[in-house]
């Protein structure tokens, strides 16, 4: 291969890699107000139990009555189109909830999108 193939070949993939450490970066959210059922499933993440806190997001994710609930279990893995689609739903029913509006917006500036 020539050099400027190579040149290219390594900025794709280091173009690849920064996409994917964006997108899986861990979201911390510390807050008081959390729900309880997701700060289960965070203890279990921030000990290092990550298979065990995607079990418990997963859960969640499914069977959350809540939809604030099911888009942070989605955020949490790393599906942030189920995760737009939940604070969408959300916001349809709780419109007046600050903390959901800017859990949504932190959701928007993380993806970089416009």
């Amino acid at each position: 291969m020539n050099r400027a193939l190579h040149l290219r070949l390594f900025a794709a993939a280091v173009l690849a890699y920064s996409w994917s450490v964006q997108a899986g970066a861990i979201n911390f959210d510390y807050s008081n107000d959390r729900p309880e059922a997701l700060r289960e499933c965070d203890a279990l993440e921030y000990s290092g139990q990550r298979f065990d806190a995607d079990d418990c997001y997963a859960a969640l994710r499914v069977n959350g009555s809540d939809p604030r609930v099911r888009a942070e279990a989605a955020w949490s893995l790393g599906d942030l189109r189920a995760a737009n689609t939940q604070f969408q739903e959300a916001i349809d029913q709780y419109p007046d909830d600050p903390r959901l509006r800017t859990r949504w917006g932190e959701l928007f500036v993380t993806t970089h999108q416009d």
